[in-house]
């Protein structure tokens, strides 16, 4: 049997989660998700879907990761939507499985 390689997603840290927001606080705040491909074939991100108001995530797509390297994708809350809880997911579409991110502002 011959072998193929794949590609293999693996995300981190599997959540987000801001803080409590400050209707005071006129900052946006940025964090940090990782995508890891361990697999030995490019890994390629096509879409990211599901995330609304206040998340905004900053990334360009389509993009490719090859085997053994890590992108990272910076999620920013807008901080002037008043102390209300958000939770979001973000899809991740790829050709390898397609998965998830919970991002949360408490």
């Amino acid at each position: 049997m011959m072998y193929v390689p794949l590609p293999k997603i693996e995300i981190f840290p599997s959540s987000l989660t801001f803080g409590i927001p400050d209707s005071t606080c006129k900052i946006d705040t940025a964090k940090n998700f990782y995508i890891v491909n361990t697999g030995d074939a490019d890994l390629i991100l096509t879409t990211f879907s599901g995330l609304d108001s206040p998340f905004v995530f900053i990334h360009s797509l389509p993009d490719t990761i090859k085997p053994n390297d890590t992108i990272p994708v910076v999620i920013n809350v807008k901080r002037d939507t008043g102390t209300t809880t958000f939770t979001d997911t973000i899809f991740i579409q790829n050709n390898d499985k397609d998965t998830f991110i919970v991002i949360k502002s408490l």
